[in-house]
């Protein structure tokens, strides 16, 4: 995650948000399981410390509670998105296809159709299944 974190901060295009606090971070995932939603995992909790949403090239990757309109809550997006209930997933981001989530049931991020939510591809770390809704080819790019 650290080198997507370090890779990231190199998109002077990109737009970021500020550093979530942990008492954000806290009622957010009060929340979310008061909502019957599956909690933020750590991965993406280390991406949040960084950047709290983040937007690049059409992809957007949720914040909790950000500053800026343009930035979206990860708690409202998965209320209003509504994923099946079939899975304990979280949706952590999209971009004009996919959404990116995880399913803690399986621990595993997931790229699902935005249309038919169906499971496209599987991800053992957040790090690669980032770089694929933000269609970053390799670590190495842009740095």
């Amino acid at each position: 995650m650290q080198n997507l974190i370090k890779q990231l901060n190199t998109f002077s295009e990109a737009s970021a948000g500020t550093p979530v606090n942990s008492t954000k971070i806290i009622r957010c995932q009060k929340e979310l399981v008061q909502n019957d939603i599956a909690s933020i995992p750590d991965e993406y909790l280390e991406l949040l410390h960084h950047f709290n949403a983040f937007a690049w090239d059409g992809s957007f990757l949720f914040g909790i509670s950000p500053f800026k309109d343009f930035f979206l809550d990860i708690l409202h997006e998965n209320i209003f998105i509504s994923p099946p209930e079939n899975d304990k997933i979280i949706i952590l981001g999209f971009n004009e296809y996919d959404y990116l989530a995880y399913n803690s049931t399986t621990s595993h991020y997931q790229i699902i159709d935005k249309s038919e939510f169906m499971v496209l591809n599987i991800y053992a770390d957040c790090a690669s299944a980032i770089r694929h809704i933000l269609k970053i080819e390799d670590e190495y790019q842009y740095i």
